[in-house]
């Protein structure tokens, strides 16, 4: 009877020495993989984190672009309102001082010639042909001494338009390229924030992996020692190598 206690006995222990191994093993295995996912996890926050200091330094910039923008663009508004209205009153000031000044007087000279002559020469084709090539010719100097002072006003209205239609031009693409980073801001912090949920799940099954029930004895494998032998409790056996322990072991 002894001999079959014993080796129940050890047959028990060496099952227990099995399971514990087994445990152990894929215990390490488990941690093993959570490591790895939580490296993984890291390197990939780091990585995002890099990214969206870019994308938000990147907006901080097109903001401030956007803004300068603007006031440009409010300041274009006022010199295209003020060339317009030098271009409109030069271009009027020189039609009024040619027509009251001499050529004025000499444009309505021509024209009331060559009215005259018509009216009394009717049959005198060349001669009113003549009186009114001089008539338009005169009317075409006005014309161009007028040109010659509104022309520069004209082109620096035009060159303000210019001004104006790039600044807005401007605006689009900076108004176009802030939505996409606000938008590809939107979706890293949204992949950092399933990362920390992530990163927070795998710490607390670290942490149930290593936690024990209080009063528990860890064994690592090998013989109990009389100590612990002593220290168990039959009346109240914990797990199945104690009951084991307390139905043949101490029948020895």
């Amino acid at each position: 009877m002894p001999d079959i206690i014993n080796e129940n006995e050890r047959e028990a222990l060496a099952l227990q020495q099995i399971a514990s191994l087994r445990r152990r093993r894929a215990l390490a295995r488990n941690n093993q993989a959570i490591t790895r996912r939580s490296r993984d996890l890291l390197r990939e926050r780091n990585e995002l984190t890099t990214q969206l200091e870019k994308l938000q330094s990147e907006l901080r910039t097109i903001n401030a672009n956007i803004m300068d923008v603007n006031a440009d663009i409010v300041t274009i508004r006022r010199r295209m309102e003020t060339a317009s209205q030098r271009a409109t009153h030069g271009r009027t000031l020189a039609t009024q001082e040619q027509i009251r000044g001499n050529i004025g007087d000499t444009h309505r000279s021509a024209r009331s010639a060559y009215e005259n002559y018509r009216n009394a020469n009717p049959n005198d084709t060349d001669g009113i042909s003549q009186r009114y090539s001089d008539y338009i010719a005169i009317g075409s100097a006005i014309h161009a001494s007028s040109q010659e002072r509104v022309i520069p006003l004209v082109a620096e209205s035009n060159r303000v338009v210019h001004t104006m239609l790039a600044s807005e031009e401007s605006l689009i693409n900076l108004t176009s390229r802030q939505s996409v980073l606000r938008q590809e801001i939107a979706e890293l912090e949204a992949r950092l924030s399933i990362l920390d949920t992530q990163s927070d799940e795998l710490n607390r099954a670290r942490g149930k992996k290593r936690r024990h029930k209080k009063g528990t004895k860890v064994k690592h494998g090998g013989a109990w020692t009389l100590k612990y032998k002593r220290s168990i409790n039959c009346m109240r056996p914990k797990g199945f190598s104690q009951k084991q322990y307390c139905k043949y072991g101490r029948k020895k």
